[in-house]
């Protein structure tokens, strides 16, 4: 009979856990989603589905593949370190998405197509060997607090108009 109540009260504090973890990351949200300029202005539903993995589907399977990914390299989106993001023809890409009733996964792509000041963060860029076709490139120090900060920003800006980025 002792055990059954310890296993009891056991419970009873493991449900009242989850549920203060569970509010606590409701506030946190609540707060990210209607807080300061820093966070976006609305929380956008997720994708889901199939995502075509190159630009717009091909007509053959618009009719099962609806969604897709753009993707656009840091360096042509941000060449300068603090400077403004060149939105211009992802700005035309989203539009041209959006009036053809698709919506869009942004994926923009670091590594060996990061920009020069970008790999330059920490130290000189690091050659990076590609097995699979013998190219080779060089990336940043991906694994520096600064790199990731410079790269958030650029990411998250560019589906934030009139936000900055601070110069790396």
């Amino acid at each position: 009979m002792a055990a059954t109540s310890h296993v009891d009260r056991r419970r009873r504090i493991l449900g009242v856990g989850v549920l203060v973890v569970v509010l606590a990351a409701l506030v946190f949200f609540t707060e990210r989603a209607i807080g300061d300029d820093d966070s976006p202005p609305q929380i956008k539903p997720l994708l889901s589905g199939l995502l075509w993995r190159d630009g717009p589907p091909p007509p053959e399977v618009v009719s099962s593949v609806h969604d897709y990914v753009l993707s656009v390299s840091w360096a042509s989106l941000q060449p300068t370190s603090g400077g403004p993001l060149v939105t211009d023809d992802l700005d035309a890409e989203i539009a041209e998405a959006a009036a053809g009733g698709h919506r869009v996964k942004l994926r923009v792509l670091a590594g060996t197509s990061a920009p020069q000041w970008a790999k330059a963060i920490g130290g000189a860029p690091v050659t990076y060997y590609e097995p699979t076709d013998g190219s080779t490139g060089t990336i940043g120090r991906f694994w520096l607090p600064a790199f990731g900060a410079a790269y958030k920003c650029a990411a998250g800006t560019a589906m934030n108009p009139g936000k900055q980025c601070g110069v790396w």
